[in-house]
């Protein structure tokens, strides 16, 4: 899962750091990229799921959602971020991985699966959640 989860990172950085000449990059149906504004929430998607990948590898967790839930029998089931925040503070950690994680998580999937564009200060803060929980990742 580590390997994956860098991977999905490398991707993400790649895109991130090297797209510079967009006209280069041609999509299937033959039209070619007009801006990394076609590609921030390819990025945003990958640096969240390498992440989770990290993250489960830290837990030892082989499947975790991606946020809590009530069961059928009406139990809360924590997700990942709320149940590696436990584990941090635990650790010592004051590091905040529910809100971060799970404001990475719905940035993912507001631009991810609504169309919309992620305007610069959205990426911005995308950005800096992912950076930071990395390093956080790192000293647990």
């Amino acid at each position: 899962m580590r390997d994956r989860g860098e991977i999905n990172i490398a991707v993400a950085n790649y895109f991130d750091n090297n797209f510079n000449n967009f006209s280069s990059i041609i999509r299937r149906d033959g039209n070619t990229l007009q801006s990394k504004d076609e590609l921030k929430h390819i990025i945003i998607g990958r640096w969240y799921y390498g992440l989770y990948l990290l993250a489960k590898k830290k837990l030892g967790i082989q499947y975790i959602s991606h946020t809590g839930y009530f069961d059928k029998n009406n139990n809360r089931v924590l997700g990942i971020w709320e149940t590696l925040d436990d584990n941090a503070k635990r650790k010592g950690v004051s590091y905040d991985f529910e809100k971060n994680g799970t404001l990475l998580f719905d940035m993912r999937n507001r631009y991810e699966y609504n169309g919309i564009n992620v305007p610069d200060t959205m990426f911005k803060k995308a950005q800096t959640i992912y950076e930071d929980m990395y390093n956080e990742l790192q000293n647990m």
